[in-house]
């Protein structure tokens, strides 16, 4: 036999070595075959019928064996006889004189222990009943594979002294073991169905414990790629082969940046999975908008390269108000307004487009009146300039005269100069005594719109 760190007690009967503790009581009887208690080495005196006496009772201490085990009767398939019916015949054997010696008797008792063989084989592979298909790790066969491969390479031998089964005990220990584990454990198996065709896309397998279950998540994390769980469909349980059919459904994954179509900005990059087959509804891209912003659905575009659908979205609108004022007469001219999107403005040149006839923008005259959201542009007319022709006289001769004694001196009285009006546009919010000056930047008139000469970029 072979030992091993950890095995049952061994004890020794006679030159038989008995296995003790193994699960099946049976090892025990096949062991115990040929050990009975055998006297000294006959000498030439010992008559016939003392080596009768101890070949029958070495016959009848197996028979007493087969007996406790409750087994006797059980049919041998090497002999065809039950057991209790092989030894009585190798009784018979004895009386008659066939049989005379132990060497001949151990010799005999061969078949028997090969069906005995036989019989504790199948004794153990039901004992791992439970677990017998499934692979045991260390050898890659199954359970009952694994105990048909060490009974099948067992021998049974004979000496003058006993019938021996020369099994590797160590190793069906192993198997016993293992098996009992495994068998407080159970396997579900899963194999995941694609609906739309009925295949089988993906398979796992998990070991538990026999009370416990596999949860949803569990069987969530293993799913194939680009494939979902159909909650709607619990799938069913093939008996015969302990596995379960999980429905899935095929998905895909689409992609969309939403585009600010002003400013081309990328305002966010969603990710939808979805059914195969299937789209994202546009209530559910619509969630995603910025307060106020509209899809422009009549400019969407799809990038096939990188599996990318680019959704223009429009800005909330603003209006921009404009009033033209006289910077003369302070006198509203003209009212305008413009609708532009939230981040847009209104152009130097719109602005300069809609002055009235013959005016003129006064740079410095230009305001912003935060409380009424306005513009004041002031505008003024250019003065006409007339053209004066001189007229020279010609020069004739001076005519003498006599000079007077007295000095005679003529000024001419200037009139006092006229005091030119100062007319400035009225005050709007701004803290300083004109428009121009509150504004601080009278050079580019078109910041003050919100375009600062700002294009708009096309994506």
């Amino acid at each position: 036999m072979k030992n091993r760190q950890g095995a049952k007690k061994l004890y020794k009967a006679h030159k038989t070595w008995i296995a003790a503790g193994l699960a099946a009581a049976t090892l025990f009887s096949v062991q115990a075959l040929g050990t009975q208690t055998v006297a000294a080495d006959a000498t030439p005196a010992q008559t016939e019928t003392a080596t009768k006496t101890e070949l029958l009772n070495v016959i009848a201490g197996n028979k007493d064996q087969f007996a406790q085990q409750g087994v006797g009767n059980v049919t041998d398939t090497v002999t065809g006889k039950s057991f209790y019916g092989d030894l009585d015949a190798l009784k018979a054997q004895v009386e008659n004189g066939t049989i005379t010696s132990k060497t001949q008797l151990f010799e005999a008792l061969k078949p028997v222990m090969e069906g005995f063989k036989e019989y504790t084989k199948e004794q153990f592979k039901k004992q791992v009943a439970a677990v017998g298909n499934q692979i045991y790790t260390p050898t890659g066969r199954t359970y009952f594979g694994q105990i048909d491969y060490l009974f099948n390479n067992a021998t049974v031998t004979s000496d003058d002294d006993s019938t021996n089964l020369n099994l590797d005990y160590s190793a069906l220990q192993d198997v016993l073991d293992a098996a009992k584990e495994a068998a407080s454990k159970k396997t579900i198996k899963i194999d995941y169905i694609n609906e739309d065709n009925n295949e089988v896309v993906g398979q796992t397998s998990y070991t538990i414990d026999r009370s416990a279950a596999v949860s949803y998540d569990q069987v969530k994390e293993n799913l194939p790629k680009d494939y979902r769980l159909d909650t709607t469909n619990k799938g069913r349980y093939d008996e015969a082969n302990n596995k379960y059919y999980v429905p899935v459904k095929a998905t895909k994954t689409i992609k969309v940046d939403l585009i600010d179509e002003e400013t081309n900005e990328v305002l966010n990059g969603l990710s939808y999975t979805v059914d195969k087959g299937s789209g994202v509804p546009a209530a559910e891209v619509e969630k995603e908008l910025p307060a106020g912003y509209t899809i422009d659905a009549a400019n969407i575009k799809y990038d096939e390269k990188y599996n990318k659908y680019y959704v223009p979205v429009k800005a909330p609108s603003k209006t921009i108000k404009v009033d033209y004022i006289d910077t003369t007469t302070l006198e509203v001219l003209k009212q305008t307004s413009y609708t532009v999107a939230s981040k847009g403005g209104v152009s130097r040149d719109q602005i300069e487009s809609d002055v009235p006839a013959g005016y003129t923008i006064d740079e410095t005259q230009i305001g912003w009146d935060q409380a009424n959201n306005k513009y004041y542009v002031g505008v003024y007319k250019k003065a006409k300039v007339t053209p004066t022709t001189t007229v020279t006289t010609p020069k004739t001769p001076a005519t003498p005269t006599k000079t007077s004694t007295s000095k005679s001196t003529t000024q001419a009285k200037t009139a006092p100069a006229t005091k030119k009006a100062t007319k400035t546009l009225p005050k709007t919010g701004d803290t300083t005594n004109t428009v121009a000056s509150s504004i601080g930047v009278v050079a580019v008139i078109g910041a003050l719109f919100g375009l600062a000469g700002t294009t708009k970029k096309r994506a």
